[in-house]
């Protein structure tokens, strides 16, 4: 566009005479002329300076293309109005959603279409990121409102099915709702616990935490532990349920021990629930003879010597032991054998001698294969019947042969273990005084040879070997290998 600016120029010839020219003043020459408020020597109308030599502003229905977009002054559009709601905002920058400009120009369901514009990209707000207004089932859960508030929405699954975990009016599904929800098996509406439907919309089972009375639960502790109060059956914790309790410490009451299922008294476990043992007064009958913890007899005590030994045998002859009275057990009926059905020993040696020899009728050698050395373990070689010989009980005995004393020490060389000797002084230095009735030291030796030298000793002859009594040390002398026990009773002779 071209404008024409007539200009007149006075102009003075001598003192009279002005003459009057017209000039036309011309936009784009780069000259500021009159009329124009820039001109910046050329036509282009997109610049900083119309092609009419005005200023170009926003509004002006010229769309400046000289700046860049970050320039304050850049136009993004100018449709010549200062109009905020269309497609060209009163800054001269696009309409967009988010500019917190709500577009009018455009019809509803119409592309670019905004119901509302609060200027940022929250979806959980009043206003969505796409400029639509929020509400409930849009499948966005709003976060600006607080319960209570209008619009509140506790969930928005984006859809009307109300059996799900978030109902069709955006509020969440709870148990007792009256609705039954995902995960949910019921749903009545109320907390009654003994209806069918528990407080938690499950069917009621035992371990839930509700007794049901109507299911004849006896107890319902939530749990399906089976070993506290309450079992996994609902049912009140007892002896003889088959579970051994682990809530209560030892002492307290209700502790069980053991727990085998039944209230039976003589099997492994008792009516109490506590382990049988030898000694609590109750036979067992659960095991078979010969096997671990068997009972003969269970008395209530541990003692021997009373008809029930310490370890629940019976305490009678035949039972293969040697029990208190008795000097021999061999576990059978046989009246012909070294050990009578009364269960003394054919020989004057005990139990406790692990060899025995009769050198003569009724004088036998009792030894095993560690030495003696005190008075205790002389007579406990010999049997019940039996004493350390003596004076009194030898006398009446026959001397042994030679022949018989060989023969005693060939089995004696015989026996693996038994300490080297010449010879055996056996009872030696007998306790009690030096009265004939006390002597007890005979000698048996290697080489008897039947005189009155020959090594078998004062017992036979009358002899007085004797040491006044002063101890067990003293009176024997020296170790012993055996003692020569003969029948009788040995008393201790008078003072």
């Amino acid at each position: 566009m071209r404008r024409v600016c007539l200009v007149l120029l006075l102009m003075s010839c001598g003192e009279d005479t002005v003459v009057v020219r017209e000039v036309a003043a011309t936009c784009g020459n780069g000259e500021l002329e009159t009329g124009e408020q820039c001109d910046d020597g050329n036509l282009e109308a997109a610049d900083g300076c119309t092609d009419s030599c005005r200023v170009a502003r926003c509004g002006d229905a010229v769309q400046r293309s000289d700046l860049a977009p970050d320039d304050p002054d850049y136009e993004g559009c100018d449709d010549g109005n200062a109009l905020e709601d269309d497609s060209c905002t009163n800054t001269c920058r696009p309409a967009v959603c988010g500019d917190g400009l709500v577009r009018f120009d455009i019809l509803v369901g119409s592309p670019g279409y905004e119901a509302c514009d609060d200027g940022n990209t929250v979806d959980q707000d009043g206003c969505l990121s796409s400029c639509q207004l929020a509400r409930c089932g849009d499948g966005i859960r709003r976060a600006d409102l607080r319960p209570g508030e209008d619009g509140y929405e506790a969930c928005d699954d984006a859809n009307d099915d109300d059996t799900d975990q978030c109902r069709s009016d955006c509020t969440g599904a709870f148990c007792g709702d009256g609705i039954v929800s995902d995960g949910e098996v019921c749903d009545d509406g109320n907390d009654d616990e003994d209806d069918g439907c528990t407080s938690r919309c499950t069917s009621p089972t035992c371990g839930d935490g509700a007794v049901q009375l109507a299911s004849a639960e006896q107890c319902d502790d939530g749990n399906t532990d089976d070993d506290d109060a309450c079992t996994n059956r609902c049912s009140v914790a007892s002896c003889g349920d088959g579970v051994v309790r682990v809530d209560i410490a030892p002492g307290e009451a209700g502790f069980e021990h053991c727990d085998d299922g039944n209230l039976a008294d003589d099997d492994a476990c008792t009516a109490a629930c506590v382990p049988a043992r030898c000694g609590d007064n109750i036979v067992r009958n659960d095991l078979v003879p010969g096997g671990e913890g068997f009972e003969d007899c269970d008395d209530g005590n541990r003692l021997g010597g009373d008809g029930c030994a310490e370890d629940c045998h019976a305490e009678r002859c035949g039972n293969g032991r040697i029990d208190p009275g008795e000097d021999c057990d061999d576990a059978n009926v046989l009246n012909d054998d070294e050990c009578s059905n009364e269960c003394f020993a054919r020989s004057a040696c005990s139990g406790v001698a692990e060899w025995r020899f009769e050198i003569t009728p009724n004088l036998w050698l009792c030894m095993n294969d560690s030495v003696l050395e005190t008075y205790a373990q002389s007579d406990a070689l010999c049997g019940l019947n039996a004493t350390p010989a003596t004076h009194a009980l030898v006398e009446p005995l026959r001397e042994p042969s030679v022949a018989e004393n060989l023969a005693f020490w060939s089995w004696y060389d015989e026996r693996e273990g038994a300490p080297d000797a010449a010879y055996i002084r056996t009872g030696q230095k007998r306790r009690g005084g030096c009265s004939r009735e006390a002597y007890g030291d005979l000698l048996i030796s290697r080489w008897w040879d039947g005189s009155a030298r020959g090594g078998w000793g004062d017992l036979f002859r009358g002899g007085s070997s004797c040491q006044s009594p002063s101890s067990d040390v003293a009176n024997m002398g020296r170790s012993l290998s055996g003692v020569v026990c003969v029948r009788g009773e040995y008393a201790d002779p008078a003072p």
